[in-house]
């Protein structure tokens, strides 16, 4: 799978394979399902221990989520237990790749 993504020549930038994919190229398309199914297995897992039912992801990923959230709320639904997996929310962030900024910002101002 590497070597088709690879066959371009550069490197695997995450804007680069994002925008493979969105070409339709079915190796970058597979790698981002992959990569979903991993974040799920990692919300799972948090909604799992903690018992939160809202969920908000950031960050410049999130600008190729058609290439994965689905993947990725698949596999967390699968794998959530019962009780703690009713009614989770999964949001994209509002600020977008300025969310860490603000958040920092908000911590400087609080102390």
């Amino acid at each position: 799978m590497w070597r088709s993504v690879l066959a371009g020549g550069g490197s695997l930038a995450p804007l680069r394979l994002a925008a493979m994919g969105k070409m339709g190229n079915k190796a970058a398309r597979e790698l981002y399902a992959r990569m979903g199914s991993f974040l799920g297995i990692g919300l799972a897992s948090l909604v799992n221990v903690t018992g939160i039912q809202k969920i908000v992801l950031g960050g410049g990923l999130m600008g190729a989520k058609g290439l994965f959230l689905s993947a990725a709320l698949r596999e967390m639904k699968r794998r959530t237990y019962r009780q703690t997996g009713r009614g989770i929310e999964v949001v994209a962030a509002q600020l977008g790749d300025s969310a860490g900024v603000f958040g920092a910002a908000r911590a400087a101002f609080d102390r």
